[in-house]
C-alpha cells in the first residue's frame, strides 16, 4: 500500500482483506464479495467523517463474524493464510482438527454434520475462486467410493452372461481387471478407515494415552524410538477396542463376522494381490498365492466389499457414533445404469475365472 494512504484508509483496507479472508474460510464470501469489493474500490473518495465511520462498523463486523464462528486465530493469521490459499495451484486442505484448534470453533453454522465429522476429513479450497466449495473430503468415503465404482465396471462387462465361458476373452478380461481392482480398492478402504480412526484418538487423546495404545496407533515403538509396523489383524480387532475406551465404552468385536472375514479370506486375496508369487507353499505342495490371484471375480470382490462396509458400519456403532452422521459414505448406493446392466446385478457375477483367462 502507497506510504501516502492515510491510517484511516490502511485500517479500512485491513479490515476487508480480514473479512474477505474470514468469509472465504467459513464458505461465506460470496454473498459478501460484491459489498466488500465496493468499499475498497470506492472509501477512499468518502468524506473523513463517512471514512471513520466506515473504519469503525468493519472493525465491528470482524468482531462479529469472530463471535458468530468462534474465530481463535488472530486478524493477521487469517489474512495470511488466505494469500496462501489464493496462491496455491490446485485444491487446498484443512483437515477438521487443525481448524478447530487454530480457526474457528463454531463451524456447525457452515457444516451442520460438523461435529459428527471426523477430525482428519479435511475442508475443501480452491484460491481461484472466489465461491466457498462447500465440501468435505474424506479419504475413506472416496476409498469406498472406489471399490464401489469398480466393482459396477466389473459387473457391467459381464453384460449378463453369469457362465464366465460364454463371455468373450475381452470381455472376461475387462471383467477380471475391474474384479481385482475393486477388491483391491475395498482393502485400501478398511486400511484408510482403521488409520483414519486411529489417527483421530491419537491426536485427540494423546497425552492420557497408556503407552502401549499411544504406540499400537502410531504404528510407533517408543522403547526404539523407531516406527514398528502394527499387523493387520491388530488393527481390524485392537483399534477400535482402544478408541471405544477412550469414550468410556467396552467394544469386542470377537463374534463380528465381518471383522474375521477380512482377517481371513479377503487378506488371502488381498495378499495375493499385493504381492504376487508363483512359489509354491511347502505345507500344500501348491502355487497358492497364484491360485488364489487368478481366481479373482467380480462376485468375490463384491463379497469384500460387502464385508469392508459391514465392518466399518459395526465399528461406527460400537464406538458410540450414528453411522448416518459420521460415515455417510458406507450408506451410498452405486448405481447401474442401462437395462443391461441391470441383469447383470441379478445374474450374479458366476464362477472363478480359469488360469487362461486369468492371465
Amino acid at each position: 500500500m502507497p506510504q501516502h494512504v492515510s491510517k484511516v484508509d490502511r485500517e479500512i483496507a485491513t479490515h476487508v482483506g480480514t473479512l474477505e479472508a474470514i468469509y472465504f474460510l467459513v464458505q461465506h464470501l460470496e454473498e459478501n464479495d460484491e459489498r466488500l469489493q465496493t468499499i475498497s474500490r470506492l472509501s477512499s473518495s468518502l468524506p473523513r467523517a463517512d471514512r471513520l465511520q466506515l473504519r469503525d462498523e468493519l472493525r465491528d463486523e470482524v468482531r462479529w463474524v469472530k463471535d458468530e464462528t468462534g474465530g481463535i486465530a488472530t486478524d493477521g493469521e487469517y489474512r495470511d493464510l488466505y494469500r496462501k490459499i489464493r496462491k496455491y495451484e490446485g485444491y487446498y486442505y484443512l483437515d477438521k482438527l487443525y481448524i478447530e484448534r487454530t480457526l474457528f470453533t463454531n463451524c456447525r453454522r457452515v457444516f451442520p454434520r460438523w461435529p459428527h465429522i471426523k477430525d482428519h476429513a479435511a475442508v475443501l479450497f480452491d484460491g481461484k475462486k472466489r465461491t466457498g466449495m462447500g465440501q468435505i473430503f474424506e479419504l475413506e468415503g472416496q476409498c469406498l467410493r472406489d471399490a464401489r465404482e469398480l466393482h459396477q465396471r466389473a459387473i457391467q462387462a459381464e453384460k449378463g452372461i453369469q457362465d464366465f465361458r460364454q463371455r468373450t476373452d475381452a470381455d472376461q478380461l475387462e471383467v477380471l481387471m475391474f474384479a481385482r481392482a475393486a477388491l483391491l480398492a475395498a482393502m485400501t478402504f478398511v486400511e484408510a478407515y482403521l488409520h483414519g480412526i486411529a489417527y483421530d484418538c491419537f491426536h485427540r487423546h494423546h497425552d492420557e494415552l497408556p503407552i502401549d495404545d499411544h504406540d499400537l496407533l502410531g504404528e510407533w515403538s517408543s522403547e526404539k524410538k523407531r516406527h514398528a509396523n502394527v499387523d493387520f489383524r491388530s488393527k481390524v480387532f485392537r483399534y477400535p477396542v482402544i478408541v471405544g475406551r477412550t469414550r468410556g465404552l467396552k467394544v469386542d468385536l470377537s463374534g463380528c463376522k465381518p471383522a474375521h472375514a477380512l482377517i481371513d479370506y479377503a487378506k488371502d486375496f488381498r495378499d495375493a494381490l499385493v504381492h504376487p508369487s508363483p512359489f509354491i507353499d511347502p505345507k500344500t505342495g501348491q502355487q497358492s498365492k497364484f491360485l488364489i490371484q487368478v481366481g479373482v471375480n467380480a462376485r468375490i470382490a463384491g463379497m469384500v466389499l460387502a464385508d469392508a462396509v459391514a465392518y466399518a458400519e459395526a465399528v461406527e456403532k460400537a464406538i458410540g457414533n450414528d453411522p448416518m452422521q459420521s460415515a455417510p459414505w458406507l450408506f451410498e448406493k452405486a448405481e447401474l445404469k442401462g437395462a443391461v446392466l441391470k441383469k447383470a446385478e441379478k445374474s450374479g457375477s458366476g464362477g472363478p475365472a480359469s488360469p487362461r483367462r486369468g492371465s
